[in-house]
Protein backbone atom coordinates (compact mmCIF):
# COMPACT_ATOMS: atom_id res chain seq x y z
CA UNK A 1 0.00 0.00 0.00
CA UNK A 2 0.98 3.72 -0.89
CA UNK A 3 0.80 6.15 1.96
CA UNK A 4 0.09 9.61 1.44
CA UNK A 5 3.81 10.93 1.49
CA UNK A 6 4.60 8.29 -1.46
CA UNK A 7 1.45 9.21 -3.18
CA UNK A 8 2.32 13.07 -3.42
CA UNK A 9 5.41 12.43 -4.98
CA UNK A 10 3.96 10.26 -7.70
CA UNK A 11 1.57 13.18 -8.66
CA UNK A 12 4.04 15.26 -9.58
CA UNK A 13 7.34 15.13 -11.99
CA UNK A 14 9.84 16.30 -9.12
CA UNK A 15 10.25 15.90 -5.46
CA UNK A 16 9.08 19.31 -3.43
CA UNK A 17 11.90 22.02 -2.21
CA UNK A 18 14.26 20.55 0.15
CA UNK A 19 13.05 23.50 2.38
CA UNK A 20 9.33 22.10 2.42
CA UNK A 21 9.72 18.17 2.97
CA UNK A 22 7.88 17.25 6.04
CA UNK A 23 10.36 15.68 8.25
CA UNK A 24 8.41 14.42 10.68
CA UNK A 25 6.20 12.77 8.04
CA UNK A 26 9.26 11.45 6.31
CA UNK A 27 10.52 9.98 9.78
CA UNK A 28 7.37 8.13 10.73
CA UNK A 29 7.71 6.33 7.22
CA UNK A 30 10.83 5.33 6.98
CA UNK A 31 10.47 4.12 11.18
CA UNK A 32 6.84 2.53 10.03
CA UNK A 33 8.91 0.66 7.34
CA UNK A 34 11.97 -0.53 10.00
CA UNK A 35 9.13 -1.78 12.36
CA UNK A 36 7.18 -3.99 9.49
CA UNK A 37 10.61 -5.37 8.15
CA UNK A 38 11.28 -6.28 12.49
CA UNK A 39 8.21 -7.74 12.60
CA UNK A 40 8.18 -10.32 9.75
CA UNK A 41 11.73 -11.22 10.61
CA UNK A 42 10.33 -12.19 13.93
CA UNK A 43 7.95 -14.12 12.52
CA UNK A 44 10.14 -16.02 9.99
CA UNK A 45 8.15 -14.71 7.07
CA UNK A 46 11.47 -14.27 4.50
CA UNK A 47 9.43 -13.68 1.19
CA UNK A 48 7.32 -10.73 3.36
CA UNK A 49 10.81 -9.21 4.71
CA UNK A 50 12.46 -9.04 1.11
CA UNK A 51 8.92 -7.89 -0.41
CA UNK A 52 9.47 -4.87 2.61
CA UNK A 53 12.93 -4.72 2.15
CA UNK A 54 12.45 -3.64 -1.82
CA UNK A 55 9.41 -1.69 -1.52
CA UNK A 56 11.89 0.34 1.37
CA UNK A 57 14.48 0.47 -1.06
CA UNK A 58 12.18 2.18 -3.35
CA UNK A 59 10.41 5.01 -0.71
CA UNK A 60 11.10 8.22 -1.01
CA UNK A 61 10.97 9.02 1.88
CA UNK A 62 13.96 6.32 2.76
CA UNK A 63 15.53 7.91 0.08
CA UNK A 64 15.26 11.59 1.66
CA UNK A 65 16.60 10.38 5.07
CA UNK A 66 19.29 9.29 2.89
CA UNK A 67 20.29 11.96 1.42
CA UNK A 68 19.78 13.99 4.95
CA UNK A 69 22.40 12.29 6.85
CA UNK A 70 24.68 11.75 4.10
CA UNK A 71 24.66 15.54 3.18
CA UNK A 72 23.80 17.32 6.33
CA UNK A 73 24.23 14.91 9.39
CA UNK A 74 27.03 12.74 9.26
CA UNK A 75 30.54 13.33 10.32
CA UNK A 76 32.08 13.15 6.45
CA UNK A 77 29.25 15.04 4.86
CA UNK A 78 32.41 17.75 3.91
CA UNK A 79 34.41 14.98 2.50
CA UNK A 80 34.62 13.94 -1.14
CA UNK A 81 35.16 11.00 -2.88
CA UNK A 82 37.13 10.05 -6.05
CA UNK A 83 34.91 12.40 -7.57
CA UNK A 84 35.86 15.38 -5.34
CA UNK A 85 31.92 16.06 -5.13
CA UNK A 86 30.66 16.99 -1.95
CA UNK A 87 26.29 17.95 -1.66
CA UNK A 88 26.15 20.76 0.66
CA UNK A 89 22.96 23.54 -0.78
CA UNK A 90 19.56 22.48 -1.57
CA UNK A 91 19.92 22.36 -4.58
CA UNK A 92 22.05 19.54 -4.70
CA UNK A 93 19.91 17.61 -2.08
CA UNK A 94 17.50 18.08 -4.70
CA UNK A 95 19.15 16.98 -7.40
CA UNK A 96 19.76 13.96 -6.05
CA UNK A 97 16.28 13.73 -5.18
CA UNK A 98 14.97 13.50 -7.93
CA UNK A 99 16.88 11.22 -10.00
CA UNK A 100 16.35 7.69 -10.02
CA UNK A 101 17.98 5.24 -8.02
CA UNK A 102 18.08 1.44 -9.03
CA UNK A 103 20.23 -0.46 -6.82
CA UNK A 104 20.06 -3.47 -9.02
CA UNK A 105 22.04 -1.46 -11.42
CA UNK A 106 23.75 0.72 -9.88
CA UNK A 107 27.60 0.51 -10.28
CA UNK A 108 29.71 1.73 -7.08
CA UNK A 109 32.96 3.61 -7.58
CA UNK A 110 36.46 2.74 -5.91
CA UNK A 111 36.62 4.58 -2.44
CA UNK A 112 39.23 6.97 -2.00
CA UNK A 113 41.77 5.82 0.84
CA UNK A 114 43.28 8.13 3.60
CA UNK A 115 45.21 6.99 6.79
CA UNK A 116 44.38 8.40 9.71
CA UNK A 117 46.33 8.29 13.17
CA UNK A 118 45.61 5.86 15.83
CA UNK A 119 46.94 5.99 19.83
CA UNK A 120 49.47 3.77 19.50
CA UNK A 121 51.49 6.05 16.46
CA UNK A 122 50.28 3.73 13.89
CA UNK A 123 47.86 4.43 11.08
CA UNK A 124 44.38 2.94 9.64
CA UNK A 125 43.16 2.90 6.58
CA UNK A 126 40.16 4.36 5.65
CA UNK A 127 38.18 4.19 2.63
CA UNK A 128 36.02 6.94 1.56
CA UNK A 129 32.97 6.31 -0.88
CA UNK A 130 31.71 9.03 -3.29
CA UNK A 131 28.63 11.23 -1.59
CA UNK A 132 26.54 9.54 -4.40
CA UNK A 133 27.61 5.67 -2.99
CA UNK A 134 26.98 6.92 0.34
CA UNK A 135 23.32 7.68 0.21
CA UNK A 136 22.50 4.43 -1.66
CA UNK A 137 24.58 2.86 0.95
CA UNK A 138 22.33 4.89 3.84
CA UNK A 139 19.19 3.51 1.78
CA UNK A 140 20.26 -0.20 1.70
CA UNK A 141 21.14 0.13 5.71
CA UNK A 142 17.83 1.47 6.56
CA UNK A 143 15.88 -2.07 4.43
CA UNK A 144 19.08 -4.08 5.87
CA UNK A 145 19.39 -3.13 9.69
CA UNK A 146 16.03 -4.16 11.15
CA UNK A 147 16.09 -7.70 9.46
CA UNK A 148 19.27 -7.96 11.63
CA UNK A 149 17.99 -5.79 14.51
CA UNK A 150 15.51 -9.26 14.94
CA UNK A 151 18.40 -11.27 14.88
CA UNK A 152 21.11 -10.27 16.85
CA UNK A 153 22.97 -11.11 19.87
CA UNK A 154 21.88 -9.24 22.75
CA UNK A 155 25.58 -8.35 23.83
CA UNK A 156 26.56 -6.69 20.60
CA UNK A 157 26.45 -2.83 21.34
CA UNK A 158 28.38 -1.23 18.81
CA UNK A 159 26.55 0.69 16.31
CA UNK A 160 23.23 -0.46 16.64
CA UNK A 161 19.97 1.89 16.84
CA UNK A 162 19.24 2.86 20.60
CA UNK A 163 22.65 1.19 21.97
CA UNK A 164 26.27 2.57 22.65
CA UNK A 165 29.44 2.53 24.16
CA UNK A 166 27.94 3.75 28.05
CA UNK A 167 25.45 0.05 27.14
CA UNK A 168 28.85 -2.08 27.36
CA UNK A 169 30.06 -0.46 29.97
CA UNK A 170 27.07 -1.10 32.17
CA UNK A 171 27.02 -4.43 30.69
CA UNK A 172 30.97 -5.42 32.25
CA UNK A 173 30.40 -3.81 35.00
CA UNK A 174 27.35 -6.14 36.53
CA UNK A 175 29.90 -9.11 35.31
CA UNK A 176 32.60 -8.27 36.92
CA UNK A 177 31.56 -6.09 40.29
CA UNK A 178 31.24 -9.54 42.61
CA UNK A 179 33.71 -9.30 45.34
CA UNK A 180 32.87 -13.54 46.24
CA UNK A 181 35.57 -16.08 45.41
CA UNK A 182 34.37 -17.69 41.86
CA UNK A 183 32.78 -14.72 40.32
CA UNK A 184 33.98 -13.80 37.36
CA UNK A 185 37.71 -12.33 38.19
CA UNK A 186 39.54 -13.02 34.34
CA UNK A 187 39.00 -11.58 30.86
CA UNK A 188 40.28 -12.26 27.74
CA UNK A 189 40.67 -8.65 26.27
CA UNK A 190 40.35 -9.02 22.55
CA UNK A 191 41.78 -7.33 19.93
CA UNK A 192 41.02 -8.33 16.11
CA UNK A 193 44.11 -7.64 13.74
CA UNK A 194 42.64 -5.28 11.14
CA UNK A 195 39.18 -6.57 11.42
CA UNK A 196 37.52 -4.23 8.48
CA UNK A 197 40.38 -4.41 6.31
CA UNK A 198 40.25 -8.76 6.28
CA UNK A 199 36.76 -9.65 6.90
CA UNK A 200 35.74 -12.61 4.64
CA UNK A 201 33.61 -11.17 1.05
CA UNK A 202 31.75 -14.62 0.73
CA UNK A 203 30.98 -15.21 4.38
CA UNK A 204 28.92 -11.78 4.70
CA UNK A 205 27.71 -12.50 1.84
CA UNK A 206 26.23 -15.68 2.62
CA UNK A 207 25.02 -14.56 6.08
CA UNK A 208 22.83 -12.21 3.92
CA UNK A 209 20.61 -14.63 2.95
CA UNK A 210 17.29 -13.40 0.27
CA UNK A 211 18.17 -9.56 1.02
CA UNK A 212 16.80 -7.75 -2.67
CA UNK A 213 20.50 -5.72 -2.66
CA UNK A 214 22.77 -8.41 -2.00
CA UNK A 215 24.37 -8.25 -5.54
CA UNK A 216 24.75 -4.72 -4.52
CA UNK A 217 26.45 -5.31 -1.76
CA UNK A 218 28.79 -7.30 -3.31
CA UNK A 219 29.97 -4.66 -5.82
CA UNK A 220 30.17 -2.07 -3.37
CA UNK A 221 32.99 -4.69 -0.90
CA UNK A 222 34.77 -5.21 -4.34
CA UNK A 223 34.51 -1.45 -5.96
CA UNK A 224 38.22 -1.48 -4.50
CA UNK A 225 40.30 1.77 -3.79
CA UNK A 226 42.46 4.60 -5.09
CA UNK A 227 45.43 5.44 -3.92
CA UNK A 228 47.85 7.86 -4.50
CA UNK A 229 45.96 8.09 -8.44
CA UNK A 230 46.24 4.12 -8.59
CA UNK A 231 43.20 2.10 -7.96
CA UNK A 232 43.46 -1.26 -6.48
CA UNK A 233 40.80 -4.52 -6.42
CA UNK A 234 39.71 -5.38 -3.17
CA UNK A 235 38.82 -9.20 -2.64
CA UNK A 236 38.79 -8.84 1.40
CA UNK A 237 37.43 -6.67 3.91
CA UNK A 238 34.89 -3.79 3.98
CA UNK A 239 36.19 0.26 4.06
CA UNK A 240 36.15 1.50 7.13
CA UNK A 241 34.17 5.18 6.06
CA UNK A 242 31.14 3.27 4.17
CA UNK A 243 27.92 4.50 5.66
CA UNK A 244 26.84 0.23 5.50
CA UNK A 245 30.06 -1.55 6.68
CA UNK A 246 29.88 -1.23 10.47
CA UNK A 247 26.80 -3.30 9.98
CA UNK A 248 28.19 -5.82 8.09
CA UNK A 249 31.01 -6.06 10.03
CA UNK A 250 28.45 -6.26 13.17
CA UNK A 251 26.34 -9.19 10.78
CA UNK A 252 29.73 -10.75 10.52
CA UNK A 253 30.51 -10.91 14.01
CA UNK A 254 27.12 -12.10 15.00
CA UNK A 255 26.83 -15.41 17.17
CA UNK A 256 30.04 -15.65 19.51
CA UNK A 257 27.48 -15.15 22.37
CA UNK A 258 25.89 -18.32 21.41
CA UNK A 259 29.64 -19.81 20.60
CA UNK A 260 30.78 -19.28 23.44
CA UNK A 261 28.32 -21.31 25.50
CA UNK A 262 27.59 -20.91 29.49
CA UNK A 263 29.91 -20.13 31.68
CA UNK A 264 31.14 -16.90 29.98
CA UNK A 265 30.09 -13.30 30.04
CA UNK A 266 30.60 -11.59 26.58
CA UNK A 267 30.48 -7.82 25.56
CA UNK A 268 30.85 -6.47 22.07
CA UNK A 269 31.24 -2.95 20.68
CA UNK A 270 32.25 -3.45 16.83
CA UNK A 271 35.12 -5.56 16.40
CA UNK A 272 36.38 -4.88 20.19
CA UNK A 273 35.14 -7.59 22.48
CA UNK A 274 35.98 -8.82 25.69
CA UNK A 275 35.05 -12.22 27.45
CA UNK A 276 34.60 -13.05 31.38
CA UNK A 277 34.90 -16.30 33.22
CA UNK A 278 35.68 -17.54 36.68
CA UNK A 279 38.61 -18.85 36.25
CA UNK A 280 42.18 -18.53 34.27
CA UNK A 281 41.71 -21.96 33.01
CA UNK A 282 38.27 -21.42 31.48
CA UNK A 283 39.80 -18.03 29.58
CA UNK A 284 42.75 -20.20 28.32
CA UNK A 285 40.68 -23.00 26.94
CA UNK A 286 37.92 -20.29 25.09
CA UNK A 287 40.65 -18.91 23.41
CA UNK A 288 41.63 -21.13 20.66
CA UNK A 289 37.54 -21.84 20.25
CA UNK A 290 37.68 -18.29 19.57
CA UNK A 291 40.39 -17.91 17.48
CA UNK A 292 38.57 -20.82 15.08
CA UNK A 293 35.55 -19.32 14.95
CA UNK A 294 37.00 -15.94 13.80
CA UNK A 295 39.37 -17.57 11.26
CA UNK A 296 35.72 -18.89 9.38
CA UNK A 297 35.09 -14.89 8.81
CA UNK A 298 38.94 -14.24 7.93
CA UNK A 299 39.91 -12.88 11.14
CA UNK A 300 42.29 -13.46 13.79
CA UNK A 301 43.14 -12.20 16.94
CA UNK A 302 45.92 -9.62 17.18
CA UNK A 303 48.29 -11.41 19.82
CA UNK A 304 50.58 -8.49 20.60
CA UNK A 305 47.12 -6.50 22.13
CA UNK A 306 45.22 -9.68 23.08
CA UNK A 307 45.63 -9.86 26.99
CA UNK A 308 44.35 -12.47 29.13
CA UNK A 309 43.76 -10.31 32.81
CA UNK A 310 42.76 -10.28 36.35
CA UNK A 311 40.62 -8.01 36.91
CA UNK A 312 42.83 -6.20 39.55
CA UNK A 313 45.13 -5.48 37.05
CA UNK A 314 42.18 -3.49 35.24
CA UNK A 315 42.04 -2.85 31.82
CA UNK A 316 40.87 -0.04 29.26
CA UNK A 317 37.68 -0.69 27.25
CA UNK A 318 36.12 2.12 25.02
CA UNK A 319 38.03 4.87 26.96
CA UNK A 320 37.25 3.65 29.88
CA UNK A 321 39.25 2.15 32.70
CA UNK A 322 37.73 -0.79 34.38
CA UNK A 323 39.51 -2.41 37.83
CA UNK A 324 38.61 -4.62 40.60
CA UNK A 325 40.26 -3.07 43.73
CA UNK A 326 41.80 -4.86 46.95
CA UNK A 327 38.41 -3.02 48.83
CA UNK A 328 36.57 -5.29 46.63
CA UNK A 329 35.14 -1.94 44.98
CA UNK A 330 34.82 -2.44 40.90
CA UNK A 331 35.82 1.48 40.40
CA UNK A 332 35.16 2.90 36.59
CA UNK A 333 37.22 5.63 35.65
CA UNK A 334 38.10 7.74 32.54
CA UNK A 335 40.91 6.15 30.80
CA UNK A 336 44.20 8.25 31.51
CA UNK A 337 45.35 8.53 27.51
CA UNK A 338 41.78 10.14 27.30
CA UNK A 339 42.54 12.71 29.59
CA UNK A 340 45.88 13.29 28.05
CA UNK A 341 44.11 13.72 24.83
CA UNK A 342 41.39 16.12 25.79
CA UNK A 343 44.19 18.68 27.68
CA UNK A 344 46.82 18.39 24.55
CA UNK A 345 43.96 19.31 22.16
CA UNK A 346 42.77 21.92 23.94
CA UNK A 347 46.87 23.37 23.89
CA UNK A 348 47.11 22.59 20.75
CA UNK A 349 44.00 24.45 19.26
CA UNK A 350 45.18 27.62 21.78
CA UNK A 351 48.63 27.51 21.00
CA UNK A 352 47.49 28.06 17.01
CA UNK A 353 44.93 30.70 17.66
CA UNK A 354 47.12 32.89 19.32
CA UNK A 355 45.15 36.19 19.03
CA UNK A 356 41.27 34.91 18.37
CA UNK A 357 39.00 36.49 20.39
CA UNK A 358 37.04 35.62 23.57
CA UNK A 359 34.22 34.23 21.85
CA UNK A 360 36.05 32.05 19.75
CA UNK A 361 37.65 30.04 22.52
CA UNK A 362 34.40 30.05 24.38
CA UNK A 363 32.42 28.58 20.90
CA UNK A 364 35.65 25.91 20.58
CA UNK A 365 36.02 24.89 23.99
CA UNK A 366 32.66 24.32 24.99
CA UNK A 367 31.77 21.61 22.69
CA UNK A 368 34.81 20.12 23.44
CA UNK A 369 34.00 20.14 27.36
CA UNK A 370 30.69 19.42 27.06
CA UNK A 371 31.03 16.49 24.90
CA UNK A 372 33.88 14.88 26.84
CA UNK A 373 31.93 15.02 30.64
CA UNK A 374 28.76 14.21 28.85
CA UNK A 375 30.73 10.64 27.79
CA UNK A 376 32.15 10.24 30.96
CA UNK A 377 29.30 11.14 33.36
CA UNK A 378 28.22 7.94 34.12
CA UNK A 379 31.08 6.55 35.86
CA UNK A 380 33.85 7.62 38.81
CA UNK A 381 33.92 10.92 36.93
CA UNK A 382 33.98 13.72 39.84
CA UNK A 383 37.68 13.81 40.44
CA UNK A 384 38.48 13.73 37.38
CA UNK A 385 36.15 16.45 36.22
CA UNK A 386 37.39 18.73 39.03
CA UNK A 387 41.06 17.90 37.74
CA UNK A 388 40.37 18.65 34.11
CA UNK A 389 38.84 22.24 35.31
CA UNK A 390 41.59 23.25 37.11
CA UNK A 391 43.91 22.42 34.65
CA UNK A 392 42.08 23.29 31.25
CA UNK A 393 41.81 27.01 33.77
CA UNK A 394 45.68 27.27 34.10
CA UNK A 395 46.15 26.40 30.23
CA UNK A 396 43.79 29.44 29.34
CA UNK A 397 45.55 31.49 32.18
CA UNK A 398 49.28 30.91 30.00
CA UNK A 399 47.15 31.48 26.71
CA UNK A 400 45.72 35.17 28.36
CA UNK A 401 49.27 35.99 29.30
CA UNK A 402 50.90 35.40 26.27
CA UNK A 403 48.06 37.38 24.36
CA UNK A 404 49.06 40.41 26.54
CA UNK A 405 51.99 40.52 27.63
CA UNK A 406 52.34 43.96 28.31
CA UNK A 407 49.39 43.26 31.06
CA UNK A 408 49.44 43.10 34.36
CA UNK A 409 48.27 40.30 36.52
CA UNK A 410 45.31 42.09 37.57
CA UNK A 411 44.08 43.37 34.31
CA UNK A 412 44.35 39.91 32.99
CA UNK A 413 41.93 38.66 35.77
CA UNK A 414 39.46 41.53 35.55
CA UNK A 415 39.49 41.08 31.89
CA UNK A 416 39.24 37.22 31.28
CA UNK A 417 38.09 36.09 34.66
CA UNK A 418 35.03 35.95 37.48
CA UNK A 419 34.38 34.91 40.37
CA UNK A 420 31.39 31.90 40.57
CA UNK A 421 29.04 32.00 43.52
CA UNK A 422 30.90 31.70 46.93
CA UNK A 423 33.93 29.69 45.21
CA UNK A 424 36.98 31.65 46.14
CA UNK A 425 38.93 30.60 42.85
CA UNK A 426 38.22 32.75 39.63
CA UNK A 427 36.74 30.87 36.76
CA UNK A 428 36.95 32.12 33.08
CA UNK A 429 34.30 33.82 31.92
CA UNK A 430 31.97 32.02 29.81
CA UNK A 431 33.48 28.47 29.80
CA UNK A 432 31.74 25.57 30.37
CA UNK A 433 31.91 24.31 34.05
CA UNK A 434 33.26 20.58 33.23
CA UNK A 435 33.34 20.28 36.91
CA UNK A 436 30.09 20.79 38.12
CA UNK A 437 28.46 18.22 36.06
CA UNK A 438 26.74 16.06 38.22
CA UNK A 439 27.74 11.84 38.02
CA UNK A 440 24.40 10.06 37.22
CA UNK A 441 24.10 6.60 36.97
CA UNK A 442 23.44 5.06 33.30
CA UNK A 443 20.61 2.22 32.91
CA UNK A 444 21.55 -0.46 30.32
CA UNK A 445 19.37 -1.22 27.81
CA UNK A 446 17.40 -3.84 28.39
CA UNK A 447 18.33 -7.37 26.95
CA UNK A 448 17.49 -7.76 23.31
CA UNK A 449 15.38 -4.30 22.99
CA UNK A 450 15.53 -2.85 19.52
CA UNK A 451 13.54 0.75 18.82
CA UNK A 452 12.15 -1.03 15.43
CA UNK A 453 10.17 -3.42 17.70
CA UNK A 454 6.71 -2.43 17.77
CA UNK A 455 5.86 -4.03 20.98
CA UNK A 456 8.47 -1.68 22.74
CA UNK A 457 7.34 1.55 21.69
CA UNK A 458 6.45 2.85 25.40
CA UNK A 459 9.80 1.21 26.82
CA UNK A 460 11.53 3.36 24.35
CA UNK A 461 9.73 6.46 24.81
CA UNK A 462 10.27 6.21 28.25
CA UNK A 463 13.66 5.73 27.95
CA UNK A 464 14.14 8.88 25.25
CA UNK A 465 13.11 10.67 28.21
CA UNK A 466 14.95 9.32 30.51
CA UNK A 467 18.27 10.11 28.80
CA UNK A 468 17.07 13.28 27.93
CA UNK A 469 16.87 14.19 31.65
CA UNK A 470 20.68 13.88 31.72
CA UNK A 471 21.86 15.26 28.84
CA UNK A 472 20.93 18.87 29.97
CA UNK A 473 22.10 20.30 32.64
CA UNK A 474 19.00 20.45 35.24
CA UNK A 475 17.15 23.80 35.02
CA UNK A 476 19.21 25.08 31.95
CA UNK A 477 17.50 26.99 28.95
CA UNK A 478 18.12 23.86 26.54
CA UNK A 479 16.82 21.23 29.67
CA UNK A 480 13.51 23.38 30.35
CA UNK A 481 13.43 23.60 26.35
CA UNK A 482 13.69 19.85 25.86
CA UNK A 483 11.37 19.11 28.94
CA UNK A 484 8.45 21.25 27.34
CA UNK A 485 8.86 19.87 23.90
CA UNK A 486 8.92 16.09 25.12
CA UNK A 487 12.36 15.14 24.95
CA UNK A 488 12.12 15.51 20.84
CA UNK A 489 13.33 17.85 18.29
CA UNK A 490 10.70 20.35 16.94
CA UNK A 491 10.84 20.20 13.51
CA UNK A 492 11.52 16.44 12.60
CA UNK A 493 9.98 14.91 15.96
CA UNK A 494 12.92 12.52 16.90
CA UNK A 495 14.81 12.26 19.91
CA UNK A 496 17.23 15.11 20.30
CA UNK A 497 19.70 12.60 21.60
CA UNK A 498 20.40 10.97 18.71
CA UNK A 499 24.29 11.63 18.69
CA UNK A 500 23.59 15.23 16.85
CA UNK A 501 24.65 18.72 18.32
CA UNK A 502 21.01 20.99 19.16
CA UNK A 503 20.20 24.63 18.63
CA UNK A 504 18.21 26.86 20.61
CA UNK A 505 16.66 29.67 18.30
CA UNK A 506 14.22 32.42 18.51
CA UNK A 507 11.00 31.97 17.08
CA UNK A 508 10.73 35.38 16.48
CA UNK A 509 14.31 36.93 16.00
CA UNK A 510 15.69 39.77 19.18
CA UNK A 511 16.47 42.05 16.14
CA UNK A 512 12.62 41.45 15.03
CA UNK A 513 11.31 42.77 18.87
CA UNK A 514 11.04 38.96 19.89
CA UNK A 515 11.75 38.47 23.56
CA UNK A 516 14.78 36.20 25.49
CA UNK A 517 12.45 34.42 27.25
CA UNK A 518 11.76 30.69 26.94
CA UNK A 519 8.01 31.07 25.23
CA UNK A 520 10.03 32.79 22.66
CA UNK A 521 12.45 29.87 21.78
CA UNK A 522 12.84 26.24 20.68
CA UNK A 523 15.54 23.43 20.54
CA UNK A 524 15.89 21.77 17.45
CA UNK A 525 19.20 19.02 15.48
CA UNK A 526 21.81 21.01 13.77
CA UNK A 527 20.12 19.51 10.97
CA UNK A 528 17.03 21.59 10.79
CA UNK A 529 18.88 24.53 11.74
CA UNK A 530 18.57 25.40 8.00
CA UNK A 531 14.82 24.56 7.74
CA UNK A 532 13.77 26.79 10.05
CA UNK A 533 15.13 29.37 8.80
CA UNK A 534 14.64 28.73 5.14
CA UNK A 535 10.68 28.69 6.04
CA UNK A 536 11.17 31.32 9.30
CA UNK A 537 8.22 33.25 8.54
CA UNK A 538 5.99 29.67 8.32
CA UNK A 539 7.47 28.59 11.32
CA UNK A 540 6.89 31.56 13.41
CA UNK A 541 2.89 31.37 12.88
CA UNK A 542 3.19 27.12 13.49
CA UNK A 543 4.73 28.27 16.60
CA UNK A 544 2.54 31.22 18.06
Amino acid sequence: MINGLEAEMQKCDRVPPWTSIDWKKVERKVTNFRRRIFKATERGDLKQVANLQKLASRSFAVKALAIKRATQINNGKNTAGIDGKIIDDHAGREKVANEKIDLNSHKPLPVRRVYIPKPDRSKRPLGIPTIKDRIIQGIGKTALEPEWEAKSENNSFGFRPGRCAHDAIEEIHAALNNSAVGRNQWILDADISKAFDTINHEFILKQLGNFPAKDLISRWLKAGFVEYGKTHETTIGTPQGGVISPLLANIALDGLQKHLGKGYRYVRYADDFVIMAKTKQAIEEIKPKVEQWLLKRGLKLNDEKTKIIHREEGFNFLGFHIRMYKNGKLIIKPQKEKIKGLLDKIRTWLDEHKQVKTETVIEKLNPILRGWANYYRFICSKKTFSNIEHKVRWILWKWAKRRHPNKSKSWILNKYYEKSGKESSMIFKGLYRINKIPIVRYIKVKGNASPDDPKLLEYWENRGKRLGKVQFARGSTRYLLARNQNWKCYLCGNWLMNGEDVHVNHIIPRNEGGSDDISNKIIYHESCHYQWHSNRNKNKLRAA
